[in-house]
């Protein structure tokens, strides 16, 4: 059997990592990635509560790395906020800190010997944990990539740029109360407005507010207005002739600036390259924290399906799992063939209106026009438009859960161009895959469930220690042929050979490998149920790299999605 080399190791994750770019957007609902639950001297990931600040290596000395791992009732896991500090619950002398006071993204998170210096000041915004000194930043994971050891670091704090307050004839960002809102000088009609230097409030960042108007001081029949009244995500904010459309009308709420017809959204701005350079205003999806210190429960484990191929009907309008205020709905409106099937905020119109029926997502104010794949190709990123209705497997889906199957090909997922769910976002095919830490055998074939036509293989064919487990199709060949013995799991053709972890070191993403069978840890499994667990710690699975199958996937461990519970062991 000729396979290809080994691929450059990815990250794994079962949830795809798609909202990566996120960070760097406004007001979206998918900062998870930014965001802290409190609770019982943990400060816990949101996006996947089951791992926790610590220390590298549980040590206590100044300059050791603040790191994820995963949750533990050890020492290094445990932390309180003390004031504007958060310190070291066993030895509160140590706190966390920005590493030598360097303040920009990337910078470390570090444990030192607390001092009053602006480095050890944080602030609980929310579930934001802010540097107090600079509040454009916040405590986030290196990479949003939730796994044991990722780095702790600042970084530019994304969708908490919607909050400002009223200082007099000023109107000041919260999360940097230097900056105001600006009018772009000359003013006049459709100049932008921006977040910029409030300066010694000059004619530029002066505003008056009179009923639900805002009102640019110095020349009064301007105000802040929405570019061609289009409220949706990122659409300019500009000034414009006051009118009583709705598109001067503003709801002031707290510290957020709401439109008033749709109070979804709020005045924000885009972020920018450098933290001195202006930027541009917009209108965006609002921000809607949860109080912080939330009690986890088992339901807010992290999923293996990402949550961006995740949908909930609901009547006519099928809605994403990421954010149920936006719907499936058609570009513009247009009803005709060819049309994107684009994420919008949920309304009325009938572009919103689905019906699902016999294997089809029709459009219900004309069921002649389905939602298809774009000439029928699947693969991921593959476009979803609308296209009269046909027998074509183009246009059949298969509703599973909350799942939307491409039923021509169920790899494949009706799903959200990389996890952007905002007005505009595109509708796409994307391969999810429903679970990859089940596994069952078939005869002497080990399979994962969600494809049985692939087995777990050796790579290339090469019986040695230190050889990769992999996928492959599946085949009567001697590296696909698995016996179980008491604790192990054994080459068939070769009972020398075992299933074991790379230098017996578990933790997320370790490789599964070919090893001489022994007594050591690495190489004894226990088999519960359709999961592997790995003996020395059963919260460690057999799983596959990214959770994508396809000849030439990797077998590792990883944390599993369900905690180990029965007492069944080979």
């Amino acid at each position: 059997m000729k396979q290809p080399p080994k691929r450059a190791a990815a990250m794994h994750r079962p949830q795809m990592m798609l909202c990566l770019f996120c960070l760097l957007l406004p007001g979206t609902q998918a900062f998870g990635e930014q965001r802290w639950i409190l609770k019982n001297s943990f400060l816990k990931y949101k996006q996947n509560p089951s791992y926790c600040v610590s220390l590298r290596e549980g040590k206590v000395a100044n300059g050791v790395d603040v790191i994820l791992w995963h949750c533990s009732p050890d020492a290094e896991h445990k932390f309180k906020v003390n004031g504007n500090y958060i310190q070291y619950e066993a030895d509160p002398s140590y706190c966390l800190a920005v590493r030598e006071g360097k303040i920009g993204d990337g910078s470390d998170i570090i444990l030192w010997k607390c001092s009053e210096t602006p480095e050890f000041h944080w602030e609980m915004d929310g579930e934001f944990i802010k540097y107090k000194a600079n509040p454009r930043y916040a405590m986030v994971v290196r990479n949003d990539n939730p796994m044991d050891g990722a780095d702790i670091i600042l970084w530019t704090v994304g969708g908490m740029n919607d909050k400002w307050s009223f200082d007099g004839k000023l109107i000041r960002m919260e999360t940097d109360r230097n900056k105001c809102l600006s009018v772009r000088l000359p003013a006049g009609e459709g100049s932008k407005v921006s977040a910029d230097k409030c300066g010694n409030g000059g004619t530029a960042v002066r505003w008056s507010r009179i009923g639900s108007l805002i009102r640019y001081e110095p020349n009064p029949k301007y105000c802040l207005s929405v570019r061609q009244g289009h409220i949706m995500d990122g659409e300019d904010v500009i000034l414009w002739s006051c009118a009583e459309s709705a598109e001067y009308q503003w709801e002031v709420s707290g510290s957020f600036i709401k439109h008033k017809e749709n109070q979804d959204y709020c005045l924000s701005v885009r972020e920018t390259s450098g933290y001195k350079a202006a930027a541009d205003a917009v209108i965006w999806s609002c921000q809607a924290l949860e109080p912080l210190g939330l009690p986890v429960s088992a339901d807010q484990r992290q999923q293996t399906m990402a949550d961006e191929n995740v949908w909930k009907i609901d009547g006519p309008y099928i809605k994403s799992s990421l954010d149920t205020k936006y719907c499936a709905s058609v570009r513009q409106g247009e009803i005709t063939d060819g049309s994107d099937i684009i994420m919008w905020h949920c309304g009325e119109g009938r572009e919103f209106k689905w019906l699902v029926q016999d294997g089809l997502i029709k459009l219900q104010a004309n069921p002649s026009y389905c939602m298809s794949v774009r000439e029928g190709r699947a693969g991921d990123g593959s476009d979803i438009i609308l296209w009269s209705c046909a027998r074509s497997n183009a246009h059949r889906w298969k509703v599973d859960g909350g799942s939307i199957v491409f039923e021509a090909d169920q790899r494949y997922f009706l799903s959200v161009r990389q996890g952007r769910v905002q007005d505009g976002a595109d509708v796409i095919l994307w391969s999810g895959y429903i679970n990859p830490f089940l596994f069952t055998f078939d005869g002497f074939l080990l399979k994962p469930k969600a494809d049985p036509s692939r087995c777990v293989s050796v790579r290339e064919g090469k019986i040695a220690d230190g050889s990769d487990a992999i996928l492959w199709q599946c085949s009567n060949t001697d590296e696909s042929r698995w016996t179980v013995s008491q604790d192990h799991l054994v080459l068939g053709s070769d009972e020398h050979y075992c299933l074991a972890v790379r230098e017996g070191k578990c933790q997320d993403g370790a490789d599964v490998i070919l090893w001489t069978c022994g007594d050591d840890h690495s190489s004894r499994w226990v088999v519960d149920g359709e999961r592997i667990r790995w003996k020395a710690n059963k919260d460690y699975c057999m799983s596959i790299r990214q959770g994508r199958i396809g000849d030439g996937s990797d077998i590792i461990v990883w944390a599993c999605d369900e905690p180990y519970e029965l007492d069944d062991e080979l």
